[in-house]
């Protein structure tokens, strides 16, 4: 509809508007980009059958179909990982091409696994015991046998507390934190505190509004420098040890 020409003395009249509502709308449903996917974690028994390795969730989207020569390149980043698990890769053929399956062992946790293209963490693998993480404390118990974790230097296994407990997936948090812990420098912070003597500044009107009105003159709210190491950030890896050492 075409708007209509002013006249003298007169107000120009419009057309009605049309609602951009849609179009935001439209625009704003095409600008939405899709949610990444979830990272597969591959589970199995401790000394039970193998795992086949689906190679779709190691390789992005391509022409072809399969392993094809990327199972070498997957072999040599992810057999150190493997070994440390006590895991073995088997490449069987099929009809639809080789297949990768790795048999695990004696030993339970979980490891990350990378792509062979990109060598990125794309999925992990975990070996869970037989008598589930709630009884293999009670079975080691009750046989006298100590087992201590094996913490490796890897990066975050896929997953989360609900699917493995939070002390098999703390490997990287504990190395990391210990890292942290090891660089860490005293340095100075303002503290605050009531002393008997003074030392820095007196905060004089919190003196005379707790100290004086109470007739304690000997307590003394003061600010001072103090050298020391962070109380929040030691605060927060005390939490995560102990509650890797709870579980």
């Amino acid at each position: 509809m075409v708007a209509s020409e002013p006249r003298a003395g007169g107000r120009r009249s419009k057309g009605p508007r049309r609602s951009t509502a849609g179009k935001r709308r439209r625009a704003t449903a095409t600008g939405w980009s899709p949610a990444p996917a979830q990272r597969r974690l591959h589970r199995a028994i401790d000394g039970g059958p193998p795992v086949s390795l689906a190679f779709q969730d190691f390789l992005p989207a391509r022409r072809e179909t399969g392993w094809g020569s990327y199972i070498d390149a997957f072999l040599r980043m992810n057999q150190p990982a493997l070994d440390a698990l006590g895991a073995r890769v088997e490449v069987v053929g099929s009809p639809d091409g080789p297949l990768v399956r790795v048999v695990p062992g004696t030993r339970v946790g979980a490891v990350p696994l990378r792509s062979p293209q990109t060598g990125h963490v794309t999925a992990g693998f975990i070996v869970t015991p037989r008598f589930r993480w709630a009884g293999i404390g009670r079975v080691l118990m009750e046989t006298g046998w100590a087992a201590a974790p094996d913490f490796l230097d890897l990066p975050m296994v896929p997953g989360s507390g609900r699917e493995v407990p939070p002390w098999v997936l703390a490997g990287p948090v504990l190395s990391r934190l210990q890292s942290l812990l090891h660089s860490m420098r005293r340095g100075y912070r303002e503290e605050e505190a009531v002393l008997r003597r003074p030392r820095g500044r007196i905060i004089w009107p919190e003196y005379l509004a707790r100290s004086l009105v109470r007739g304690r003159w000997e307590r003394l709210p003061c600010r001072f420098p103090d050298l020391g190491h962070d109380p929040r950030l030691r605060r927060h890896a005390r939490w995560v040890l102990e509650r890797v050492r709870a579980d």
